[in-house]
Formats: C-alpha cells, structure tokens, sequence
C-alpha cells in the first residue's frame, strides 16, 4: 500500500510540474517569437529541429535504462545487506554513466563536425552554422543528464527531477532574456544564438545541480 500510494504521489508531482512547465514554456516562447520576429523563429526551427535529432542519438535510450536497472538493483538490495545494495547500484550507474558519455560524446562530435554542411546543404542557410556547434556542446549534458534522471526515478526520488527540471527552466528563460537584450539588436543570427545558447548553458547547470543532488 505504501508504494501505491508512492507511485501516485510521484505521478502526481511529475504531472503538475509538466503542465507548469508547458504553461511557461509557451509563455516564454511567445515572448521570443516578439523580440526575434517570424524570420528569427524560422532559424530556431531549423536549428532545433536538428538538435532534436541529435538529442535523441544522445541519450539512445538511457533514461530507460537507468530506470530499469537502478529500479532492479534497488528491489534485489532490500533482500540483501546495506554495503551489497549500494556497491550494486553503484555498478549500474558506472555503467550507465559510460553509457552515456559515449553517445553523448559521439552525438556531440558528429553535430560539430557536420555542422557546416548540416547547415549549407541541409538546412539552407548558413547563419544556423554557429548555434548547431554551440548545441553540440549541451549534447554530453544531455545524455548524463538523461542517466541521473532515470537514476532518480528508479530510486523513487522523483521529486528531485521536478526540481531539477524547475531549476533548469528558470536559468534558460532568463540567460536568454539577458542574451536576447545583448545580442538581438545585431541581427537575427545573433538572437538565434542567444536562444540556442542559453538553453545550451541551462543544460550544462541542469547536469551540475543533478550531480549535487
């Protein structure tokens, strides 16, 4: 009964910090689409219809995976010592940790490398160049990210997630309103950037808050 009513405290609490979250993500995004205009929200679509893509090859299932494992490891510890536990989940997060280093680094060095052609031959236009590589620097994040969330959740410490995922949201909006006011005036490549650029940077702070946590 406990865990019952566990699982729907958690399912409760990730639901309510999505529907925030979408609220003030489309609230924000009405905001972006004002300061860069049609033309400038065109360049963040090319540019983060490729992101997505590469987020996806990134994280390669890891979330899951670390789900699964940890919530394995977690049920087989609780028949089993304290030290037995804790060396078993440790196992599973090592090798979920390299799991995604790997993808993530790989994703990370493909998006940069092709970038160039990415953004001449696939996307038409060459003032997506700069914000694909600034992209590819988040991908890491990403994927670790995406490994401690699941490492999170498999543990039943889901409410460390919707913090992480507050926490996250509030630095993208506002390094990009900053970035917005300092750069958009040069031009739409530069607002591009600053959009790109701050959710870039709340990736890498997502992952450092996740690793304190």
């Amino acid at each position: 009964m406990q865990n019952g009513q566990r699982f729907f405290r958690n399912a409760a609490l990730l639901a309510g910090v999505q529907l925030f979250l979408r609220f003030v993500t489309v609230s924000f995004n009405t905001y972006v689409s004002a300061k860069v205009g049609a033309e400038g929200m065109g360049l963040v679509t090319l540019v983060m219809s490729v992101y997505g893509l590469s987020v996806t090859v990134a994280t390669s299932g890891v979330n899951l995976a670390a789900v699964r494992l940890t919530a394995r490891a977690l049920s087989e510890s609780e028949v089993e010592d304290f030290a037995h536990g804790s060396a078993r989940l440790r196992r599973v997060m090592r090798g979920c940790i390299a799991y995604s280093l790997l993808f993530g680094i790989g994703a990370a060095l493909i998006l940069f490398s092709a970038s160039e052609a990415i953004g001449i031959h696939l996307l038409g236009d060459i003032r997506t160049i700069p914000s694909l590589r600034v992209l590819a620097g988040s991908l890491p994040a990403i994927s670790l990210s995406s490994a401690l969330a699941g490492y999170f959740t498999g543990v039943r410490r889901v409410y460390k997630n919707a913090i992480i995922s507050v926490a996250e949201q509030f630095v993208k909006i506002t390094l990009t309103a900053c970035g917005l006011m300092l750069f958009a005036p040069a031009g739409i490549e530069y607002a591009c950037l600053a959009v790109v650029g701050g959710g870039a940077v709340a990736e890498g702070g997502s992952l450092l808050l996740s690793w304190l946590l």
